[in-house]
Parts: C-alpha cells; sequence; structure tokens
C-alpha cells in the first residue's frame, strides 16, 4: 500500500505544534508498517519554507529548523 503524506501533515508531525499528536498518530503507524510513504515533489521546498518562517519569526532556532528538516 502506498500513502501519500502531503506538507500540512509533515510540519506538525517535525514541530511542537497543536496537532502534532494527530500527525504523529497518523504517520507513526505508517513508518512502523509495510506501507510506502510518498510525498509531493515539492513537499521538501514547503517544509524548507515553512521552517526559514518560524525561524525568522523567532519560533524556532536556525539549529532546530536543520534538525527538522534533517529528520
Amino acid at each position: 500500500m502506498t500513502k501519500c503524506i502531503d506538507t500540512s501533515v509533515w510540519i506538525p508531525y517535525l514541530l511542537p505544534e497543536a496537532l502534532q499528536p494527530q500527525a504523529r498518530n497518523l504517520i507513526v503507524p505508517l513508518l512502523t508498517s509495510n506501507v510506502r510513504l510518498i510525498a509531493p515533489a515539492f513537499v521538501w521546498t514547503e517544509v524548507g519554507s515553512v521552517l526559514r518562517k518560524k525561524v525568522r519569526l523567532g519560533a524556532i532556532t536556525a539549529s532546530q529548523a536543520a534538525g527538522f528538516y534533517d529528520d
């Protein structure tokens, strides 16, 4: 089985946000099962853009953003 995960799910999965528990409840079982996760080709650009914005707003540090992006 294949599931497509969008930026709107990846961001709360990676960052401490209000919807993080729901995002983790969705993604963690998929990561530990025989499901192939895919994402739109531009998802990492969108994730990077959101992380840069959060750094600019002071919500996270540049070091944290790099760590989240590497995850």
